[in-house]
């Protein structure tokens, strides 16, 4: 299927991200949209792959890699759920050489940080290289 519109200087990918980032050249891409699983569980059913990502391996590898991706002035939109995935957000992203802040909702990190743990929240994070 063929994007409906595609401006001059943009080309959008719709495939395997682990597969397209191989392809290109380093801190060309200005932006990364990702939804990688919120649970830390290893899967048992087909199902499950959607919602678990054991010990966020799959999460880790996303911030270990973005910033040789990334532009200088690229970004990436995470959304991401539970206490444990949210804080580990912050700390992989610091690890990396990159800033993330919370795009939605509105809300610090100690704000997040501070939620009953096994609560569910879905946050919006922008993450970028550190300015």
């Amino acid at each position: 299927m063929a994007p409906y519109f595609v401006p001059e200087g943009v080309t959008p990918y719709c495939d395997d991200a682990l597969v397209v980032l191989l392809t290109l050249r380093g801190n060309s891409v200005d932006l990364i949209v990702t939804d990688p699983p919120f649970r830390n569980f290893k899967p048992q059913k087909i199902r499950e792959y959607a919602l678990g990502d054991y010990n966020y391996a799959l999460l880790r590898s996303i911030l270990a890699g973005a910033r040789d991706h990334l532009t200088e002035s690229g970004r990436m939109l995470l959304f991401q759920g539970y206490r444990e995935g949210i804080s580990l957000t912050f700390e992989l992203a610091q690890e990396n050489g990159l800033q993330a802040r919370v795009l939605c909702p509105a809300a610090t990190r100690g704000e997040l940080l501070a939620m009953p743990p096994g609560r569910f929240f879905i946050m919006l994070f922008e993450v970028t290289r550190k300015r």
